[in-house]
């Protein structure tokens, strides 16, 4: 489906369901005192991980939206890791690519 075929709402449920489910602000797994944190500790280090996708950073006809998300996830990885890094922090981003499969 084309890009501009998609309805408002259907971008805005999308993006926001997708982004906030997937993304470090659902999945905080750190301690220490930083601004992401849910879980204070006195240990100052922890591991924020986000799992993407290529289609993150390359798109392809008909993935927009599934690419905008993970683009997004990129976004949250690097700006978390700018936050953090002072607190000891790493966040990250994997981005696996395309896999074959008989679904495929």
């Amino acid at each position: 489906m084309l890009v501009a075929s998609r309805p408002r709402t259907f971008w805005i449920t999308h993006l926001t369901v997708s982004l906030f489910r997937d993304s470090s602000f659902s999945k905080v797994a750190r301690t220490g005192p930083g601004p992401w944190v849910t879980l204070p500790s006195a240990a100052g280090w922890g591991r924020i991980v986000n799992t993407s996708s290529e289609m993150g950073i390359v798109s392809a006809p008909g993935n927009v939206p599934y690419g905008c998300v993970k683009a997004g996830l990129i976004a949250v990885a690097k700006g978390a890791a700018l936050e953090e890094a002072e607190y000891g922090v790493t966040c990250n981003a994997i981005c696996p690519g395309f896999v074959e499969t008989d679904r495929t």
